[in-house]
């Protein structure tokens, strides 16, 4: 939504080989997430340049019907606040866009 209305195009994600703390000259600093597992439930895939994943633009939410009946009304709201707080970056970012 957001990277879209900005014009983004690409958006890539650091893939776990690539994380800083794999590269670092300490030897005990580990990654305490698994960054490929967390792109591919973005639905991101890698990209050409193996160091990235890709993501996609455009998000990818849950429609209603995926949901159980009883968790519904509860994401209603998380997805009324999420295009609120969106719009709102949205408006901000205008200022410093140059088109």
């Amino acid at each position: 939504m957001i990277a879209g209305e900005m014009g983004i195009k690409r958006l890539c994600a650091v893939c776990n080989a690539r994380h800083y703390a794999m590269n670092h000259v300490r030897l005990d600093r580990k990654v305490k997430v698994n960054f490929a597992n967390f792109w591919k439930e973005c639905a991101g895939k890698f990209s050409a340049d193996y160091r990235f994943y890709e993501i996609p633009v455009a998000e990818n939410l849950k429609s209603m019907a995926e949901l159980k009946p009883s968790k519904r009304a509860q994401h209603r709201r998380s997805f009324e606040k999420i295009d609120e707080i969106a719009a709102q970056i949205i408006a901000n970012l205008k200022h410093y866009q140059h088109r």
